[in-house]
């Protein structure tokens, strides 16, 4: 996933499904905010596309899914789950 803008929000997390195009790329649901430390992300996405992962930020953090983000991730059947760090813009992708 290509680095993400500064201007996501840096007190609370936002996120959002990551969805697979009949096309092959990726668009995103609906994009939800949380608080600082979680975000429920709702379970949908654009017409024509099919939910593969998530992607969300973690204000403070690091940019890798915590291991409550990797359960949740597994729950749905989900194969990647993406995290931005909004200060640095860094991102990194776990596949499940």
């Amino acid at each position: 996933m290509k680095r993400m803008s500064n201007r996501l929000p840096q007190n609370y997390e936002v996120g959002a499904m990551m969805c697979r195009a009949k096309d092959g790329r990726t668009v995103l649901g609906t994009q939800a905010s949380g608080e600082h430390d979680n975000v429920s992300v709702p379970y949908n996405c654009p017409p024509n596309s099919e939910p593969y992962g998530v992607w969300h930020t973690h204000p403070h953090g690091i940019a890798y899914p915590s291991d409550e983000d990797i359960a949740a991730g597994k729950s749905f059947g989900l194969k990647r789950l993406c995290v931005t760090v909004p200060q640095t813009g860094e991102t990194n992708c776990t596949n499940l």
